[in-house]
């Protein structure tokens, strides 16, 4: 096959946390325009879901949520190729990763952490 913007990620799973608004919108329409098979979550459904993206509806601040997310991920597609951590809100401190602890490890944080063959 040869290489375009159309088919670049295809085959790809891409995940896109705060994917339904805003910028997250945005670089979820391009994995998909791309070829990806793209999932967007957010605390609230999307008016409007493009065609052939699945949503997950989850507060990824608690961990529960964020644990929902990785077992529906892996359950339909048994991995993730593309994480874009593009979350709306965060509690994590001020001052960046310098002040972060491990008190931050729920949410988006989990995420890349999260170790696949538990």
């Amino acid at each position: 096959m040869d290489f375009t913007f159309e088919n670049e990620l295809a085959g790809k799973i891409a995940l896109v946390t705060g994917g339904t608004k805003g910028t997250g919108k945005a670089i979820a329409d391009r994995l998909l325009k791309a070829g990806a098979t793209v999932i967007t979550t957010a605390r609230n459904k999307p008016e409007i879901q493009a065609d052939g993206t699945l949503f997950i509806a989850a507060d990824l601040s608690k961990s529960e949520d964020t644990q929902t997310v990785i077992s529906e991920v892996l359950n339909q597609f048994g991995h993730l190729d593309i994480l874009i951590n593009n979350m709306g809100g965060s509690e994590t401190p001020g001052g960046g990763f310098a002040v972060l602890t491990g008190s931050c490890t729920t949410g988006s944080w989990f995420f890349a952490g999260y170790d696949q063959s538990q």
